[in-house]
């Protein structure tokens, strides 16, 4: 019934199909198919035998090897290159803190400029509100000095307007003084160091700050942390000893006073400090300055000191008091005894 085992195999070997009569004709043709497996590495064993017999062939070379002793020469050639660089930009770094620190310092440098602009059109604004207060007060003494003369018939007008001057006169001096002596209690802080060696035009407040610090640990002998405001040139000041003065703003008002019982360690050095005093100040401590070592000069064991804007001078039993005369420019004398009362 059909087809039998043997003939469906054959059929499948030999892809003959079921013609009777090619299979009488080839009847052992199924056993002898091979495998297609079989073919593909027939061929692959006769390339290779192909290759062995071309000889001088390598199994994959890949790219050319160089030697080793070339290989080390590009290494530490690439390695020294790279510390070049690497030190470059060391270097360039190093410049850009360098530069940015100098930054810090000039824009710390500008901000304290403002500061002071700013302190300085404050003292312009008070002395603007003086100024008006002062007109206020003229105003009101014209009125009261009309009033005057209109009631007294025998006042002449030249006495009346010599009242009015002198009045106007005491009272701008009073403001002068007034507004004087708010400025010398805010400089009551600061020293002025003369004779500092200067480093240029160039110099900046943070050197000129490390050159104080410097003098009061090294010639003064102060030991403690000192702290300052700020410190700075005086560019329009006269230059003393080849160098312009610096004013040094404490920050405790006791190392201030310190540092100035202390500045007679100076005495034979190129240095030397004061107070800072303004301009009026400065002119009458001139005058009495001159007085003080006329008398030191005449009795070497007089005790004269300066006090302000007032000269001191101790005697066995009394006190002498020496001021100068705005107006007249004159000096004079006062003495006290011990207890503090006047003599005269």
């Amino acid at each position: 019934m059909g087809t039998d085992l043997e003939t469906f195999r054959r059929r499948i070997g030999c892809f003959a199909g079921g013609n009777p009569l090619r299979q009488s004709k080839l009847p052992k043709m199924a056993t002898l198919c091979i495998p297609m497996w079989h073919m593909a590495l027939a061929v692959k064993l006769c390339l290779f035998g192909l290759l062995v017999i071309s000889g001088n062939i390598e199994r994959n070379p890949g790219p050319p090897k160089l030697r080793s002793a070339d290989s080390e020469a590009i290494t530490k050639e690439d390695i020294t290159a790279l510390h070049e660089k690497l030190d470059t930009i060391i270097a360039d770094t190093k410049a850009m803190n360098s530069n940015f620190a100098l930054l810090q310092t000039r824009i710390d440098n500008v901000e304290e400029d403002i500061n002071d602009i700013k302190e300085q059109m404050k003292e312009e604004s008070e002395k603007l509100n003086e100024i008006e207060k002062l007109k206020s007060e003229i105003d009101c003494l014209k009125r009261k000095s009309s009033v005057s003369v209109d009631s007294d018939s025998q006042a002449s007008p030249t006495t009346w307007l010599k009242t009015t001057l002198d009045e106007m006169k005491k009272s701008i001096n009073e403001i002068r003084k007034e507004k004087d002596d708010q400025e010398n209690r805010s400089r009551r802080n600061n020293l002025v160091f003369f004779g500092v060696s200067q480093n240029g035009d160039s110099e900046t407040w943070a050197e000129s700050e490390e050159q104080v610090k410097r003098i009061i640990h090294d010639n003064l002998g102060m030991e403690d942390i000192v702290e300052f405001e700020r410190v700075h040139r005086i560019p329009n000041a006269p230059s003393v000893r080849g160098s312009k003065p610096v004013v040094a703003m404490f920050r405790n008002y006791k190392d201030k006073e310190k540092a100035l019982r202390k500045a007679y360690k100076l005495k034979h050095t190129n240095i030397s400090i004061s107070e800072d005093y303004t301009k009026r100040i400065r002119d009458i401590r001139g005058k009495l300055s001159d007085l003080r070592r006329s008398l030191v000069k005449a009795n070497k064991d007089v005790k004269a000191y300066l006090q302000y804007d007032k000269l001191v001078v101790k005697e066995a039993h009394c006190k002498r008091v020496f001021r100068v005369n705005e107006e007249s420019g004159q000096i004079s004398e006062r003495t006290y005894n011990f207890r503090g009362e006047s003599t005269e």
